[in-house]
């Protein structure tokens, strides 16, 4: 992939807009919220969007990245989020089958927003810090 993700959903966008709408400038959070889908796909480097993107009552359509943060671990393609593939080759085609498939988008985004309380939660949180310490200390 010659562009950078963000740069390519912009353009994916402007070939389709009946079905994405996708700009470089900033939307306030809590318009996300207003959205069905989510696309969450990095920018320069990975998608800060992934978490936000779960707390929200939308269907995620996530990037798949070699890069993550801690938390991505716990989560399941097909469960938490729809999986799209890097490049984005797959984008319009999963957009296209979450239209088609809103009783199976309702269950993935309610799954999504169910796990991100569980895993954002000060007690998980604090015991995924503690075993990664303990994992490091020799002994």
């Amino acid at each position: 992939m010659t562009q950078l993700p963000r740069e390519k959903i912009v353009k994916l966008s402007e070939q389709r807009p009946e079905l994405l709408s996708a700009s470089f400038s900033k939307v306030p959070w809590d318009a996300f919220f207003q959205f069905r889908y989510i696309a969450a796909v990095s920018g320069n480097s990975y998608s800060g969007l992934l978490k936000e993107a779960l707390w929200s009552n939308s269907c995620v359509l996530r990037q798949d990245s070699h890069a993550g943060e801690w938390y991505e671990r716990f989560l399941e393609p097909w469960v938490h989020y729809v999986p799209v593939e890097f490049d984005l080759s797959d984008l319009f085609e999963k957009i296209e089958w979450a239209i088609s498939h809103d009783d199976e988008c309702r269950k993935i985004a309610e799954n999504g927003h169910t796990s991100a309380f569980e895993i954002f939660r000060e007690e998980s949180v604090d015991a995924y810090i503690f075993q990664t310490i303990n994992n490091h200390i020799p002994g």
